[in-house]
């Protein structure tokens, strides 16, 4: 029985040598000849090892890593899953998995929930955000990562798993016995309105039923009579390149080419034409949002739509895939996920970054493409990513800000205030006994931020030996340095400080007694970026304007 897995293993890694290396080719005589003595020579290479090597190998571990060597010399897309590592996809695919319904995340080195999905399971059995959880089944934490501990949580719906967390503020471990069920997946996070009629739309991901959700919170919100709408692709990493076009088709008549794909097979040589009437009216202006965390479909969007003249992009320059996926089973227990071709967007530019090419590996020359034009002329950059037509400077956070942020402690000071007062509202204010007993709770964590200076002065009396520090020099210059830090370390009372310090509080807490929808919202008021894009919704002169319009008029009465 072993003997036929390590076989199965060896054919699935010249499967995927031959899937690599490309079938077009293998029609050349020579080429085919060069292939075949490389085949040999791995399957030589690999039997010595296992047979002769000194100390017994693996030979599952061996051939994996195999699989791995080669496919890392190639961009980081093409990756070979086994069975385990294919949820996500199905995930995307289906828009539904079998599961508990857990944001996870971890939290100071331990598993912790971030928030129960709405309607799941988990919430209605009362998991709460800031549970920390110690067990899955039999199972410790300890034991598990934050990706095994996902996936011994999914399964097929009806069955069960157990989950038992501590709860700050609770002494004893409590159970839950959570029965498993399709989850579906909501990629629209928020949709409302956020300005006098601006609807505000922010997704998370793309997959199977991102339109769908879309469309119905259109409807919902009356899009006929919208003045403006907002659609924020930031932090969004994509998904699937069916639901980019679809969400395409949301704005683009029918009959015009929005993307096309190149590869070296005639299957990956494609062009997609949007073939349904546009859901939101053309003449609301759309504005959307973009970062570095924006890649993959939400490029196709923003950049499809950029190059149409169809929405203003506003943002920072967006992350730069460009390349197109598709996942070959290589048995029932295994996959690869094979880079087959690259898109491009109707000015001609190529999103993808030329970071991944290796030219020992892949012979055909790097692409580089540098300016082109969109459909009002207005001049766009290839060469990696959507570059915004007007960038967003975000607002620096205090490096003391900072520093509670990455010691976890809104966080955590957010959970432990709901544990005792669960029966509170959102909205609340953050009043000045909230905000001092905020303080008193870092003091109790052990919290102390040092400035850079503090760190160099303390790093300067260490420096000193003890008769250094009896001299009469060195401590009068001590008198000077504590004062001038005295001076420096007042950021407890900065009024920049105590804003960003209020501004997190609320959306912890917002997140806490509201969920997710809550946050997102208590974030728009702060949010420089949106509030840019509502300005220029707000002023059609200006939009159009920057969209190329006023321009191309005034060209033509000249």
């Amino acid at each position: 029985m072993k003997k036929f897995i390590h076989n199965n293993k060896l054919k699935t890694a010249v499967l995927v040598f031959f899937l690599i290396l490309g079938s077009s080719y293998i029609a050349f005589a020579d080429y085919y000849r060069d292939l075949s003595s490389q085949l040999r020579l791995f399957t030589d290479l690999y039997k010595e090892l296992v047979v002769n090597y000194v100390d017994q190998v693996n030979p599952d571990a061996l051939i994996n890593a195999g699989i791995e060597g080669m496919l890392e010399t190639l961009d980081p897309y093409t990756v070979y899953l086994e069975k385990e590592d294919q949820h996500g996809i199905k995930t995307l695919t289906e828009g539904k998995y079998g599961g508990v319904g857990i944001r996870l995340g971890v939290r100071n080195d331990t598993l912790t929930v971030i928030a129960p999905m709405e309607g799941s399971p988990a919430m209605r059995a009362g998991v709460q955000a800031g549970d920390k959880i110690i067990q899955v089944d039999t199972l410790k934490a300890v034991e598990l990562r934050l990706s095994k501990a996902a996936s011994k949580m999914r399964g097929e719906p009806g069955t069960k798993v157990t989950i038992t967390v501590r709860r700050p503020g609770f002494e004893d471990r409590i159970p839950f016995v959570l029965e498993r069920e399709n989850i579906r997946v909501h990629d629209l996070a928020y949709a409302d309105y956020v300005g006098d009629g601006i609807g505000y739309f922010k997704l998370t991901s793309f997959s199977k039923n991102t339109d769908t959700e879309l469309r119905k919170a259109f409807r919902k919100l009356d899009i006929e009579n919208m003045d403006g709408m907002i659609l924020d692709l930031r932090d969004n990493p994509g998904g699937l390149l069916s639901s980019a076009l679809d969400v395409v088709e949301l704005f683009v008549e029918p009959g015009i080419e929005v993307l096309s794909t190149r590869g070296r097979t005639d299957k990956a040589n494609r062009t997609f034409e949007t073939r349904k009437k546009a859901t939101v009216p053309q003449d609301i202006p759309v504005a959307i949002m973009v970062n570095h965390g924006s890649a993959s479909a939400s490029e196709i969007v923003s950049g499809v739509l950029q190059d149409l003249d169809r929405a203003i992009i506003i943002g920072k320059s967006t992350f730069g895939k460009g390349l197109v996926q598709t996942v070959v089973p290589l048995s029932r227990e295994s996959a690869i996920k094979v880079t087959t071709a690259k898109y491009y967007i109707p000015s001609g530019r190529l999103i993808q970054k030329q970071d991944y090419f290796n030219e020992k590996v892949i012979e055909d020359p790097a692409e580089r493409d540098s300016i082109f034009y969109t459909q009002n002329h207005r001049k766009v950059f290839g060469g990696g990513g959507i570059n915004p037509d007007i960038r967003v400077k975000q607002d620096t956070m205090p490096r003391p800000v900072r520093s509670i942020t990455a010691k976890n402690l809104f966080f955590q000071f957010a959970v432990e205030y709901h544990n005792r007062h669960a029966e509170r509202f959102w909205p609340f204010a953050i009043s000045d006994s909230l905000y001092n007993r905020f303080f008193e709770y870092m003091e109790n964590k052990k919290f102390n931020y040092q400035t850079d200076a503090e760190k160099r002065y303390q790093k300067f009396l260490q420096s000193l030996d003890s008769t250094d520090l009896t001299q009469p020099e060195i401590a009068k210059a001590q008198d000077i340095f504590r004062n001038y830090l005295a001076q420096e370390n007042q950021w407890r009372t900065s009024d920049k400080t105590k804003t960003w310090i209020v501004k997190n509080l609320r959306r912890e807490f917002a997140q806490m007694y509201g969920g997710s929808k809550a946050r997102i919202r208590e974030s728009v008021d702060h949010d420089n970026g949106l509030q840019m894009a509502l300005n220029i919704l707000s002023d059609q002169s200006e939009y159009r304007t920057q969209l190329g319009f006023a321009s191309a008029a005034e060209t033509v009465e000249n």
